[in-house]
């Protein structure tokens, strides 16, 4: 393996084919492909360093592609973001972590309406038991509060318009995924700002937060205060072999 590397990459290089290595590069944006091809030209498959020819051959690119596709990796495996935009690292880092929930779903995650049921105030018959969209939610993972920046759909969805009427959209097969960063003593976050005012009742929800997954532990309801304080903790991943 290459002597100039920092250690942890070459950590990982020994690991080259455990899953948390995987989702270590995967959150980095680089595809497992593109991993493989790494460890390859530095001798982590079978400890010998691949030439780029050889590598080119087996791929069907041409050296000059494997080339970039070497760059790339480490720079991104090594965290060199000269150049680059604050808007697109963000990107790439979101493309990564929908690129770990693809090769490895988490299974532990609640649905969306394990916490849209308490707000629903339809129909009607409902509203004296909701807590309404305008209610506060409190988010804590590890001992920190936290500040729910955006939300996004990951996965195949079905809206039903007879459905939406009644503030239900179905969605199967998906991830709501809300995006979050450190947040003060007076964080607080509205429900029907974090979820568009919108039921979706199957899907799983996951809050990325400082490079990893959370899911919902156990809440607390202050129905006086309309306030929600939602307990999280780590993801746990379906362990299965790449592709």
């Amino acid at each position: 393996m290459c002597r100039q590397l920092p250690d942890f990459v070459q950590g990982l290089l020994l690991r080259y084919n455990e899953y948390g290595t995987h989702l270590h590069v995967l959150g980095k944006g680089i595809s497992l492909r593109n991993w493989v091809i790494f460890c390859a030209a530095e001798g982590a498959l079978d400890g010998r360093r691949h030439k780029l020819r050889e590598i080119a051959e087996v791929e069907k690119v041409s050296v000059p592609r494997v080339s970039a596709i070497l760059k790339n990796v480490r720079n991104r495996i090594i965290g060199d973001e000269v150049g680059r935009t604050k808007l697109g690292l963000l990107r790439d880092y979101r493309a990564g972590r929908y690129s770990a929930l693809k090769c490895y779903p988490i299974v532990n995650a609640k649905p969306v309406e394990s916490l849209t049921r308490r707000f629903r105030i339809r129909p009607r018959c409902w509203a004296t038991d909701r807590l309404g969209w305008d209610c506060h939610v409190s988010f804590l993972a590890d001992g920190k509060r936290l500040q729910i920046v955006k939300s996004s759909i990951q996965g195949r969805y079905v809206i039903d318009a007879r459905f939406m009427r009644c503030g239900i959209c179905p969605l199967s097969k998906g991830y709501v995924v809300l995006w979050a960063k450190d947040g003060g003593s007076n964080t607080s976050n509205i429900a029907g700002y974090i979820f568009n005012r919108k039921c979706v009742r199957d899907a799983s929800l996951l809050v990325d937060y400082n490079g990893a997954f959370w899911v919902e532990d156990r809440v607390e309801v202050f129905r006086e205060e309309k306030r929600l304080v939602v307990y999280l903790k780590p993801a746990e991943y379906a362990k299965k072999e790449s592709t």
